[in-house]
């Protein structure tokens, strides 16, 4: 039980010693300090399951591109003549993902260049035909 005291208007203080005090009624008992104490910890609880779920949901946003299985080489569409390779543009393609299933080891600077050079722009669009030169 909490207990508020207050100095009594009834008794001046008179030098240095300390004015009589009083029991002010109205404190906070010990029922409605559990409740209080159960209520933040519900509260508490609820925000820690809710950023858990968002920490869940934005790792695996932010982790999905990196999940992408690795391809042996391109997806080819088609011959193309002169020993090039057509490849049909998938869903969250880049040219730098293109260049490296078509290339997967070393620099792949240089075919990314070409790649855009002969698309003729820098984005990509799902079912595009990209011609690679082999």
């Amino acid at each position: 039980m909490a207990a508020i005291l207050a100095p009594s208007p009834h008794h001046p203080v008179v030098g240095d010693r300390r004015p009589d005090l009083r029991l002010v009624p109205g404190g906070a008992t010990r029922p409605d300090l559990a409740v209080t104490y159960r209520r933040r910890r519900i509260v508490a609880g609820l925000l820690a399951v809710l950023v858990l779920a968002g920490l869940v949901s934005g790792s695996r946003a932010l982790l999905a591109p990196l999940a992408e299985p690795a391809s042996a080489g391109p997806v080819a569409s088609a011959s193309a003549p002169g020993g090039s390779v057509s490849v049909v543009v998938r869903p969250g393609d880049t040219f730098w993902t293109i260049a490296r299933r078509a290339e997967p080891r070393g620099d792949i600077r240089p075919l990314v260049d070409q790649l855009v050079a002969a698309h003729g722009s820098s984005s990509l669009r799902p079912g595009d035909t990209i011609t690679i030169p082999t």
